[in-house]
């Protein structure tokens, strides 16, 4: 398999620049202009390396964001070995959200990147590959090359935890930019979507790590806020951490005084009640 060959890392480098140098040669879609300049026999300084892997990653993106349901399929089969295969395919898709999408094609993309990496996410959490106590905010809005130095002393499963949030911010992001008549004309598809986001971060075991991501998503996204979570305050089988998640971000908005929500944040202001009329109060 020569996809995680793709990536150059210092001890792997001689192969890792033969492995570009024949790439082009695989008539496959992804591995389209793929084109590493040919160095000599001696070491490469650490700055080259990342150029040459931020160069393959963003060709992989823009290849991959042209038919991204036909792509993913065979990014989950390659991943199946080795850590670091999944790194590389965290690495593309993260820089594959920074490749603004046609409006109508985000609801795709979300599609199939979404599940997938729930998936992989919480395999992360039941193996316990994640230890995150210290997350820092800002890393948020790193690129993939801003991860290339913790290739070299950080667990491959910890990175690829890390890159993982990030990836979650950035689809976070592309689902706040939709314009408002894309959706109201996909309103309940939308909605929907919106709204499995939402209960994956506040059920998630690291939610302090999808603190930013649950505010930005009641706050950011197109739909009114309120008629976002007045759903998790109301219906039933909801959880309870849920419940709380939603509870938190209501009151969040509150804080926010934004005259534009005042009246509905009032409007819902009964259902914020019902929680605490159950009997299993959270």
């Amino acid at each position: 398999m020569i996809f995680p060959l793709l990536l150059v890392l210092p001890h792997t480098q001689s192969l890792n620049l033969k492995a570009l140098g024949l790439v082009n040669k695989i008539n496959w879609p992804l591995y389209q202009n793929i084109v590493v300049s040919s160095f000599g026999e001696g070491t490469l300084i650490p700055g080259s390396l990342s150029s040459i892997n931020l160069k393959t990653i963003d060709n992989m993106a823009k290849n991959f964001m042209v038919h991204p349901k036909e792509h993913i399929a065979w990014f989950v089969e390659s991943c199946s070995d080795l850590e670091l295969s999944k790194t590389l395919f965290f690495f593309v898709l993260l820089q594959s959200l920074l490749i603004k999408p046609k409006d109508e094609d985000i609801y795709t993309l979300f599609e199939c990147v979404f599940p997938i990496l729930k998936a992989e996410w919480e395999t992360s959490m039941t193996a316990g590959d994640a230890s995150l106590d210290e997350f820092k905010p800002e890393v948020l809005d790193w690129d993939c090359s801003a991860f290339f130095n913790e290739l070299l002393y950080v667990k491959l499963r910890h990175l690829n935890v890390k890159v993982m949030i990030c990836i979650f911010w950035r689809l976070a992001q592309l689902i706040s930019v939709l314009p408002s008549d894309i959706l109201l004309r996909d309103d309940d598809k939308w909605v929907n979507k919106i709204r499995d986001l939402f209960v994956f971060f506040a059920s998630s075991k690291l939610k302090h790590t999808f603190l930013e991501h649950l505010h930005y998503l009641a706050a950011q996204c197109k739909i009114s806020p309120p008629r976002l979570l007045s759903k998790f305050f109301t219906d039933e089988g909801v959880t309870a951490a849920v419940q709380v998640e939603s509870l938190q971000c209501y009151a969040f908005l509150c804080s926010l005084s934004q005259d534009k929500w005042k009246i509905e944040l009032l409007a819902e202001f009964p259902s914020v009640l019902v929680p605490f009329a159950s009997d299993n109060q959270v």
